[in-house]
Formats: C-alpha cells, structure tokens, sequence
C-alpha cells in the first residue's frame, strides 16, 4: 500500500498517536465540536461546569473551522475588558496576548481577534447578534459579550476597526474600547490514503478512512481469494512542484471609481476601496488565488503602511513583503497607497495545488 502525495501511513499514524507528539501542538476539532468548551490540555467538553468536573481549565467556546487552513477559532471565556473598565487598544491587545502566559496552551495562540476572524466567527454563529447564544452562565457556558464596541486587530485610517455589538457596525475606533481574546487552535493535517497503483486485486481490498487526520489508525482489509503475506505501508515522497510567478501592473487593475476588487491571471485582489488611477489600496485588503498557496507576496508603491500576520514593511516604506505560512488566501490590515505618484506593482509566487 503507497501514499500519494500528502498521504500517510497506518503504521506513520499509529506511531504518533503512540508518542502523542503530534497532540502537543494540535487538537482534533470537528464540525460537531462547535459551541462546546475547549480547555487547557485540550480536552473538549458540552459545558464548562462539565469541564471543571472532570477537574480540567476551561479555556474558550469553539467558534469556527477553517480547515482548509488547518484552524479553529474560539472565543475567551471571559471579556478581557469591559464597561466600566474598557481599555486603549494597546492594552486590549496586551491582555488577550498575556492569555499565552496565564492560560497557556500547546495546540493555539491567543490573539486579540483581527477583522476578518471577527466575521468568520459571526458568519459560523450565523449573525453577529447570534454569536452570543453559545455564552450563557459561567457553569454552562461563559460571560455573554456585552452590547459596546470591541477591538479587532485590524488597523483603520486612525485607529483601529472596533465592532459594535449593539448595532452591528463596524468603525475606526480611537476610544477605548472593550476585549475579547480569541483562541487560534491547530488541527492536525488531514489525510488520504489510497492502495499503490498496481496492487493486484485492488477491487477485493478496503481502506478506511480513506481521509485520516494525522495520529489515527487506518485500517486495510483483503476480502479476496489471494493469499496475503503482509502489508507494507509506505509514504510517498512528495516532489516539490514548480512555483507560479505572477505579476500584477496598476494597469491590470481596471479603471473607474468605487473599485472593490481585480482579477489577473488566477490572483485576486481585494480591498475596501481600490483606486486604479492612483494606485491606492486603501482600507484593508486580501490577496485569494484559485493556483494554489501563496508563498511571498511583494508589493511596491510610494507608501506602504500595512501590518498583519507575515508581512513586513521596508525601511522607506517603498515596499512590503508577505512571507508567512503558506495559504491560498492572505490578508493586510492598512493601507498601500502610490498618489498618483508612481506605478503599485504586485508579484506573487504560488506553489501550484497537486
């Protein structure tokens, strides 16, 4: 029996959940898993009064999946400020990251919730106003956010996106505001397995699952006539695809006014206002390709003032690069901007999908 590409092996697979080094830093979190309680040592429970019977730390309310990105966001607890005592955004960030020390997990990061984690949990939870049904009491569930503005990571023009939880806005927040801390958790890497092109009798043989996340068994039954010595599970080496270069010009962005995104050769760019005369992107963005996975972004422009997970800005603020984990979409908080100045040139390198 062979792997394809990004498969793996029963014997592989029973040999990490043996170790258990694979759950130090991941956790198996599935769709049913979804508004129940996540503690410490990455045990998931209905409640949290559940939870502390068992005698574990509660930690947050699972939220969401990403799984194409191997991700589940959950929600603290607990408000990490709150009137009366909302806070600058420093402190607000301060906090939720001090969550990495005080209540500490192997398999996530705490972070201050940026914009888009904001959304993706409002769109699981089916609305903003719905997000707090999975908070109730303490004992089942947590503290319900209250109905203010709270910090989202992501810079605006002059300070920070804060959502209102009262009227379902959002706005560039200078005041202080309320906090709550999210739990980026990691899932381990699902698998396919599948028999070796060329196994003989293939018809009479039983794989299952034939999608296993990493640390579970598989199991390959023969139902045929033929004997059966043995069974040997194999990983197939992976070759390393080519990369796809793809470079886009301020004159592939289309023209006109009230632009919110573009499209070249399979890459597309999002914004919350595009300006294709000057060659502003302005408002926060996202790069998405159909290709694959980016691997590096570099953007060049008069002005690059943009901040988020990857990216990092040159000295003269001439240019910035994305160089993170590798995905097939990426965002910016802030904002690139040429005036009219000079040309904005994009050039993205994508590690094609199998």
């Amino acid at each position: 029996m062979r792997m394809k590409q990004k498969l793996f092996s029963m014997f592989a697979l029973l040999l990490m959940a043996a170790t258990g080094a694979w759950a130090q830093t991941t956790i198996n979190v599935t769709a049913d898993d979804k508004g129940k309680t996540v503690c410490t040592d990455g045990s998931i429970y209905a409640t949290v009064s559940e939870a502390q019977s068992a005698g574990k730390t509660a930690a947050a309310k699972i939220i969401c999946l990403d799984t194409q990105n191997s991700k589940a966001l959950a929600l603290s607890l607990e408000n990490q400020a709150a009137p009366p005592s909302t806070v600058n955004y420093a402190t607000a960030q301060s906090r939720c990251e001090a969550l990495n020390t005080t209540l500490a997990v192997t398999f996530g990061t705490w972070v201050l919730p940026s914009k888009a984690q904001w959304e993706a949990m409002f769109e699981a939870a089916g609305g903003y106003n719905k997000l707090n049904d999975v908070f109730g009491s303490m004992s089942s569930g947590g503290v319900r956010m209250q109905s203010v503005t709270y910090w989202s990571s992501t810079a605006g023009t002059t300070g920070h996106w804060g959502f209102n939880f009262n009227d379902g806005d959002w706005s560039d927040v200078t005041y202080n505001s309320s906090a709550r801390a999210c739990l980026v958790i990691n899932l381990p890497q699902t698998y396919s397995v599948t028999l070796a092109e060329g196994t003989e009798d293939a018809d009479n043989w039983t794989i299952s699952p034939t999608e296993a996340a990493e640390g579970s068994p598989v199991t390959a039954k023969y139902e045929g006539k033929k004997k059966v010595k043995s069974v040997k599970a194999v990983k197939k080496v992976a070759t390393t695809p080519a990369t796809i270069t793809v470079t886009i010009n301020q004159s592939d962005w289309g023209s006109g006014y009230n632009v919110t995104s573009f499209t070249k050769d399979g890459v597309t760019v999002s914004a919350g206002d595009i300006d294709p005369t000057n060659g502003n992107l302005m408002n926060d963005g996202t790069f998405s390709t159909t290709l694959g996975n980016f691997t590096k972004i570099v953007v060049t422009a008069k002005d690059c003032n943009v901040s988020g997970t990857g990216w990092s800005v040159s000295g003269n603020y001439s240019s910035t690069t994305w160089a993170g984990t590798p995905a097939s979409t990426v965002s910016f908080s802030g904002n690139i901007n040429s005036y009219g100045q000079t040309q904005t040139t994009i050039v993205c390198t994508i590690v094609p999908k199998n």
